[in-house]
Parts: C-alpha cells; structure tokens; sequence
C-alpha cells in the first residue's frame, strides 16, 4: 500500500500527460525527469529486486514461486528497460495500475492459503 501512497504522491504533479495517453510517446522536455519520479521507479525496482530473492527463503516454499520468479525477474527487466528507454510515462502509468491491483491480489492469495 507504501508504494501506491508514493506514486500517488509522484504522479500529483504530473496531471498535464496523466490522463492524456496520446502524450504518453513524448518525452520529457530536454529529458529532465522529476526527481519523485526517479524515488518511484527505484523503489519499484528495489521492492521487486527484494521480493526476488525472498522466494529463495521463504518456508513453507508456495507452490507458485517459479511463476512469481518469472513474474518479478520480467517486471525487474521491463522496469530497468522502460527507464534506460526514457518511455516512463508508460511505466510509471503501468506501475501505478499494478500496485493498485497488488492489495486485492494479496488477499486473494492469503484466503487461498
């Protein structure tokens, strides 16, 4: 719930290319990206690096931990990818549709189990 709290607080600002995804293959101007922006996706990356390699040490193993390695080791590539790219209005929009969904997923999982 952290990181949806801080890509709220990210995205606060940046309303003008928000709600306007025709804008989303736009740059930002002269490539200065806002510095909450930057915390966001390395706090996204760290979070998902962490989560990682917690699937190595958790006991009891969970039955779906090679398609949660899959699924973190993808999200890490396209998070390292969409911010050497430049394209992190696609990211940071994606993320923030992601983290929203991840609380209800928890849930989910957790009365499964």
């Amino acid at each position: 719930m952290g990181l949806v709290a801080f890509g709220v607080l990210a995205l606060w600002d940046q309303q003008e290319w928000l709600w306007n995804p025709l804008s989303y293959y736009q740059y930002f101007p002269g490539k200065i990206i806002p510095t909450l922006l930057h915390w966001y996706y390395y706090l996204e990356m760290g979070y998902y690096l962490h989560s990682t390699v917690v699937l190595f040490v958790e006991f009891p193993p969970m039955k779906d931990r090679p398609v949660m390695f899959v699924h973190h080791t993808f999200t890490l590539a396209l998070l390292v990818s969409s911010y050497y790219f430049n394209t992190l209005k696609y990211g940071v929009a994606i993320m923030i549709l992601h983290d929203i969904s991840d609380p209800f997923l928890e849930l989910a999982k957790t009365a499964l189990y």
